[in-house]
């Protein structure tokens, strides 16, 4: 990982160079708040934050998934390179479908990966099965924006 591995590097440094400790840790505060804000990631639902996060915030994108279905794996993958494009303006969730059931029974879910697009509260698209990057944009651009 590029933030531990500057730590390591930044120690040696800040042990050989007393008289710029100053102006190290100023650089690898800088490094490390840049590293994160590229880094989005996808908030994991449950029963206790549900309502927070979905009522907190205008648009959100839920991946409906299994920890064993393989397309679902696929699709989060998908919708974590979507999130470096499309985070600032869509909150990219996802919630495992069995463990979760009281918060999906609303949506009357059939199988999995479902996506479902939400704005204000309220839902406004659902999509079930896998989907490409490109079909992902366009539902947000459609739906979320």
């Amino acid at each position: 990982m590029v933030s531990s591995w500057f730590k390591k590097n930044e120690l040696h440094i800040v042990f050989s160079y007393h008289t710029s400790i100053k102006l190290i840790l100023i650089f690898s505060f800088q490094f490390y708040i840049c590293c994160i804000k590229k880094q989005m990631i996808m908030i994991e639902l449950n029963v206790e934050n549900w309502s927070q996060v979905i009522d907190n915030n205008e648009l959100v994108l839920v991946d409906v998934y299994g920890p064993a279905c393989g397309p679902c794996i696929t699709m989060e993958s998908r919708l974590k390179e979507l999130e470096r494009t499309q985070g600032a303006k869509v909150v990219f969730t996802k919630i495992e479908a069995v463990s979760n059931m009281e918060c999906l029974d609303e949506f009357r879910l059939t199988s999995i990966p479902t996506l479902l697009y939400i704005r204000a509260g309220k839902l406004v698209k659902k999509e079930v099965g896998l989907k490409s990057v490109d079909q992902i944009k366009q539902a947000i651009d459609k739906y979320l924006s």
